[in-house]
C-alpha cells in the first residue's frame, strides 16, 4: 500500500508491535494507534509525509519513537502515554504546531530542546504530577499560543521568560497568582487565564487578576486535584 495515506489502528487492544513495512508507505500523513494499551514501541519508521501522529493512551508504551524519520510531523499526541519518563528530543521537529503530554505519571521536566519548536502553537501538559520544571527558555517560542499545566502539583513556578503571544494559560491557583506580575508584563496578547483551586482562595491575590480584567478575562472553576 505504497500510497496509503491514513491508518487508523485505534483500540486494538491486543496490538503489542507495528509491522516495519508500513515505513514503506511513503505518502502516509496520518497515524492513530490511540488506546492500544499493550503497544510498547515502533519500529523505525521513515515516513518522512507524516503531519499527524496519536498515540493517546498507549500505557503500555515504553520509549518514544524516532522523530527524525517524521520531519513534517506537525500534530502530536502522547496524552495518557504513563510509562514514558522522558520526553524526546524536540530537535527533531521543527514543524510541530500542537503537543499533548498529559498524564504523564512519572514526567518531572521536558527536554530543553523544546525551545527548537518554533512553529509550536499549543502545549498541554495538564495532570502531570510530577512536573517540576518547565525549560527555562519558554519564552522563545514566540508561536506559542495556548499553554496548560493545570493540577501539575509540583510546578511551583512558570519560567521567568513567558512566551510573549500567549492567548490562554491554564493552571493550578497557587502557580497562577505567583507568576500573575510576569504575565500581565510579558503576555499583553493573554485574554484567558483559567484557574483551578483545591479550597485555596487568597483574596488579595483574586482582586489583583480583577484589575486587569479590562483586557483579560479569566475563568476561575474548582475542581478536586485527582480529576
Amino acid at each position: 500500500m505504497p500510497n496509503l495515506e491514513t491508518l487508523d489502528l485505534r483500540e486494538c487492544k491486543n496490538l503489542e508491535e507495528v509491522d516495519p513495512s508500513l515505513g514503506h508507505c511513503r505518502m502516509h500523513r496520518e497515524l492513530d494507534l490511540s488506546e492500544c494499551e499493550k503497544l510498547k514501541k515502533l519500529p523505525e519508521l521513515k515516513l518522512g509525509n507524516l503531519i499527524v501522529l496519536t498515540l493517546r493512551g498507549c500505557g503500555g508504551l515504553t520509549e518514544t519513537p524516532n522523530f527524525g524519520d517524521m520531519p513534517n510531523l506537525k500534530y502530536l499526541n502522547l496524552r495518557g502515554c504513563g510509562g514514558l519518563t522522558e520526553t524526546p528530543n524536540f530537535g527533531d521537529m521543527p514543524n510541530l504546531k500542537t503537543l499533548d503530554l498529559g498524564w504523564w505519571k512519572n514526567l518531572e521536566e521536558v527536554h530543553h530542546s523544546l525551545g527548537h519548536c518554533r512553529m509550536l502553537t499549543e502545549l498541554d501538559l495538564s495532570h502531570c504530577e510530577k512536573l517540576k520544571k518547565l525549560p527555562e527558555d519558554l519564552g522563545s517560542l514566540q508561536s506559542l499560543e495556548r499553554l496548560n499545566v493545570i493540577f501539575c502539583q509540583n510546578l511551583n513556578e512558570l519560567p521567568r521568560e513567558l512566551p510573549p503571544n500567549l492567548l490562554e494559560l491554564s493552571a493550578d491557583y497557587l502557580l497562577a497568582s505567583k507568576s500573575i506580575r510576569d504575565l500581565v508584563n510579558q503576555c499583553l496578547k493573554l485574554h484567558k487565564l483559567s484557574i483551578s483551586w483545591c479550597g485555596h482562595c487568597k483574596c488579595e491575590c483574586i482582586h489583583l487578576l480583577q484589575q486587569h480584567l479590562t483586557r483579560t478575562y479569566i475563568q476561575v472553576f474548582i475542581s478536586p486535584s485527582h480529576i
